[in-house]
């Protein structure tokens, strides 16, 4: 009652500028009509209507709204579309980034572009493991729970179903990350999964890095750090830069830990030897009503077991090495001459053609995934197809490439997946099945 019908549409237009409005009205003079012209209305009908006219214009508007209205369609699915490749992208660029890429220009440019900016900026990583496949049924929760818990902000890398990486960062304007906002952001992050899920789960955090650079070494750090689960029965949290080995629960001391070596041994693992021997003795040191005779059995115990499982294992070798042990005279000594047994025996070089070469085992590994990457795939099922056991192929392949096999086999399937979304038409949901990911939000 208080606009005519001109002004009534321009109000329309402005709040909203896709309406298609079309004028009836007795007025016929010029300037009415271009003021109407300039409201851009679909068309401007004079009375008395005209049947054929008015059903013409109404369905020349009605087609042109329908059209509009794909339009916005298809630019929401391309847009849609668009967000899913800038996710797949930066999810890939953080896993070169934890599997050691140098951030050269090209890589830097490719992190701006991908929205992460890193320049400047003080990082930490907190590596989170659970005893079952959590990720599969409850990847987006956990993203929304990383949300609601953590102060900092944060990129979450999916490694596989049972583990991932959060990585911590500063906002500009804020105080720089420290040590200790990674300890209590794991803390508090443990602390919302057993509340919400109650899964066993073990989280690593280490230092604060100031580049780039340094992300590559503190996530072998974390992955060494990570072994220590195998003592405990509960959930924890684990500070990577401290020694743990005075920290192993009292049912674990001290047969559990010779267990513990020998499946190293077992995997010819010998990359932290001399951490497993030291959390040997330091166990044996806290245990003090153990007798010298047991202490040195377990001792020969574990040097018969490496000679057991060397493939030019020599008898007289061993009788010396038992007699060496024997004389010991003190802890201390008995654990240096322990440390050295193994390191000549591990030094020992392998009789050729013993095993098949360790670059063709993980040839054959990589074929399988490069051919059979749709299908559901583990560590567990890839180490029995080569015959060695799960935590030794894990060995191998990080070895011979650089990079854990889960983040392989996570890199070859998000390559394949933008190959598809670059080449087809198919739906996020058939792409992701067609690539072996089990739950599709595994894309983002």
């Amino acid at each position: 009652p208080f606009v005519d019908g001109l002004e009534l549409a321009e109000k329309a237009k402005l709040a909203d500028p896709d309406v298609e409005i079309i004028i009836y009205s007795a007025f016929g003079e010029f300037d009415y009509a271009k003021r109407a012209l300039k409201t851009t209305v679909a068309n401007y009908l004079l009375k008395p209507i005209v049947i054929s006219e008015f059903t013409e214009t109404m369905k020349f508007v009605m087609d042109k709204c329908r059209k509009k209205k794909e339009k916005q369609r298809l630019e929401s699915k391309w847009l849609e579309g668009y967000q899913k490749v800038l996710v797949y992208e930066k999810h890939n660029l953080l896993l070169e980034l934890l599997s050691g890429r140098t951030a050269d220009e090209d890589f830097t440019r490719k992190m701006l572009e991908a929205g992460l900016d890193f320049r400047g900026v003080i990082l930490g990583l907190l590596m989170v493991d659970f005893i079952d496949s959590f990720f599969d049924s409850h990847y987006e929760s956990f993203q929304k729970l990383l949300s609601e818990t953590l102060q900092s902000a944060h990129e979450f890398i999916h490694l596989n179903e049972q583990q991932g990486v959060v990585l911590l960062y500063s906002r500009p304007g804020e105080e720089s990350l420290t040590k200790e906002d990674l300890r209590r952001s794991a803390n508090a992050l443990l602390a919302a999964i057993e509340s919400r899920h109650g899964v066993r789960t073990t989280i690593v955090f280490g230092d604060a890095l100031k580049r780039l650079d340094q992300v590559h070494e503190e996530m072998g750090k974390l992955e060494r750090c990570l072994d220590y689960r195998f003592f405990y029965d509960k959930s924890m949290v684990f500070d990577a830069d401290e020694d743990l080995s005075g920290h192993v629960p009292a049912a674990s001391r001290p047969d559990a830990v010779v267990d513990y070596i020998k499946k190293h041994v077992e995997h010819r693992d010998f990359r932290d030897v001399d951490k497993d021997i030291g959390l040997l003795f330091s166990q044996l040191g806290s245990q003090g009503h153990l007798s010298v005779i047991f202490v040195k059995y377990l001792c020969m115990d574990i040097v018969k077991f490496v000679f057991d499982h060397a493939p030019n294992s020599d008898f007289n070798r061993l009788q010396d090495a038992l007699n060496r042990i024997f004389a010991c005279a003190t802890m201390s000594q008995l654990k240096e001459e322990v440390l050295r047994i193994l390191q000549e025996q591990i030094s020992e070089p392998q009789e050729s053609g013993v095993k098949e070469p360790t670059h063709s085992v993980v040839r054959s590994v990589i074929k399988i995934i490069e051919t059979e990457y749709m299908h559901p795939l583990s560590l567990d099922q890839l180490a029995e197809r080569v015959y060695l056991a799960p935590s030794y192929l894990s060995y191998l392949f990080k070895k011979e490439t650089g990079q854990s096999l889960v983040r392989y086999m996570t890199y070859y399937r998000i390559e394949k997946a933008k190959e598809m979304l670059t080449n087809t038409n198919l739906k996020i949901v058939d792409i992701s099945e067609k690539v072996g990911f089990s739950n599709p939000s595994y894309f983002g």
